[in-house]
């Protein structure tokens, strides 16, 4: 299952996207996230703090119960993607890597096939 998450934080709009959520943390399939930033001078991982407490959050309000530590070691993935020319068209671009992905995602994502 993937979840897909628009944040918007410190004025920007990026997209979050939980993959393979309700996984078990042990193999090929396990759970991950990825982090698609059109303005990657904004420094993405600022956010990671923030990231995680949502994930532990959503885990908790699932009937979950997931450890600070199992939480810290779900990667998060920065892949390279398209970038924006100036500060006003992030919320362009979200909508972009939505369409994409939406478009052309996997039913299950694995290490093996990450670009």
């Amino acid at each position: 299952m993937h979840v897909l998450k628009v944040t918007y934080c410190w004025g920007h709009w990026n997209l979050l996207i939980l993959c393979n959520m309700g996984k078990s943390f042990n193999n090929n399939y396990s759970p991950c996230m990825i982090l698609l930033d059109s303005l990657i001078i904004s420094e993405p991982l600022k956010a990671e703090p923030t990231i995680r407490r949502f994930m532990k959050d959503l885990y908790h309000t699932q009937g979950k119960m997931a450890s600070s530590r199992s939480i810290g070691s779900i990667p998060l993935l920065l892949p390279k993607v398209p970038q924006q020319r100036d500060g006003e068209e992030c919320g362009v671009f979200t909508l972009y890597y939505i369409y994409l992905f939406l478009k052309s995602a996997p039913a299950t994502f694995s290490f093996t096939s990450y670009p």
